[in-house]
């Protein structure tokens, strides 16, 4: 089993089972990008910079309102499928969103099959 790193810090949560009906909704996700070249740390400061984008998952199982993006729930994992090929395998946790000063969320921490981090948090 490989570590993963979550997208907020640690607050004793307690894990509650989530449902399938528990994941429809918002979030807000990032796709850790961020590319590092060894040698130049001075530079790389914020060189490509990552921000949040929106993802939407239906309760029909697509994502982001396109049947042809789809997710899967296989407690604790959300697979999710997009047309262009990507596919990311997600590990479901609650957690609290500190930004947000909200108590319990839910959180989505994993990689996709290119192997680049993909973190998400619940918004509504």
């Amino acid at each position: 089993m490989v570590p993963i790193v979550s997208p907020e810090r640690y607050a004793g949560i307690n894990q509650t089972t989530i449902s399938q009906s528990d994941l429809v909704g918002n979030y807000e996700q990032i796709i850790l990008g961020y590319s590092v070249t060894p040698g130049y740390a001075d530079e790389q400061k914020s060189a490509d910079f990552q921000t949040s984008v929106t993802l939407q998952l239906a309760a029909d199982g697509s994502i982001n309102g396109d049947i042809n993006n789809s997710w899967v729930y296989n407690e604790p994992w959300l697979t999710l499928t997009w047309a262009n090929g990507f596919t990311a395998k997600l590990h479901v946790e609650r957690g609290r969103d500190w930004e947000n000063k909200v108590a319990s969320t839910i959180l989505l921490s994993g990689l996709n099959n290119e192997g680049t981090a993909i973190w998400g948090k619940k918004v509504n």
